[in-house]
């Protein structure tokens, strides 16, 4: 039987889940990566009880979305005043095109784990915690998803260069999807993933965006064709 650890995230405080096995784990509420080996909370025997025991502490925990608007913004611009921090530009330019190239070899055709990510940044003298915030900057700009929060796959850039620079972060989009769902219930997959499209959104970013939702407890699949909003 798979068993799942409950861990909390050290920079936001929420809980999720992962794999027994998994050392790096994405937070699926303020974006960030983090040790999930160095923050677990619970084992527990199977996934529905991890999921159910993830939305009951962030429930008890008062953890609702417009604290998490707050933090992630707070995160968000924490990050942003370290880059225009003028330290070894040329350094952080040389680890970019460094993390890019590894993700190019090993994560271009299929998803590989962050553990598996990690180790080979490791072999280039990369390491973790700037592999990390590489990691997520390069994920804002849409060069990377995570189609699971313990893994991430290289998105193969298209002749258009402005295209990755337009494309929303996942908190963006995961705004723009319960948009969708002020008027309606429930609403299709496809119609989910065809209006975000339209905007130009990569389809494996509103997936990975939909997961997100359905971690933090916003929305629940009554099908699996179909996503309803929690109000």
């Amino acid at each position: 039987m798979s068993r799942y650890v409950i861990v909390r995230c050290p920079y936001c405080g929420r809980y999720t889940y992962t794999g027994i096995r998994t050392k790096s784990r994405l937070c699926s509420y303020c974006g960030k990566i983090f040790r999930a080996n160095e923050n677990q909370v619970k084992i527990v025997p199977d996934l529905k009880t991890a999921q159910l025991l993830v939305r009951e502490l962030n429930l008890k925990k008062g953890l609702q979305m417009d604290k998490r608007d707050h933090e992630y913004n707070t995160i968000r611009n924490q990050i942003n005043s370290m880059s225009d921090e003028k330290v070894t530009v040329t350094k952080s330019q040389v680890k970019r095109k460094s993390v890019i190239n590894i993700l190019i070899k090993v994560a271009k055709d299929k998803p590989i784990t962050l553990d598996r990510f990690i180790e080979e940044c490791e072999k280039e003298d990369i390491d973790a915690t700037g592999a990390f915030h590489i990691l997520e900057t390069l994920a804002e700009e849409g060069v990377v998803f995570f189609p699971e929060p313990h893994s991430i796959q290289y998105l193969e850039q298209k002749a258009e260069p402005k295209r990755a620079k337009n494309t929303k972060g996942l908190f963006s989009v995961a705004k723009q999807i319960l948009q969708l769902f002020r008027d309606k219930d429930c609403l299709p997959e496809e119609y989910i993933i065809t209006k975000l499209c339209e905007q130009d959104i990569p389809e494996e970013v509103v997936r990975n965006a939909l997961v997100r939702l359905l971690n933090s407890g916003k929305l629940y699949q009554p099908n699996v064709n179909s996503f309803c909003i929690i109000r």
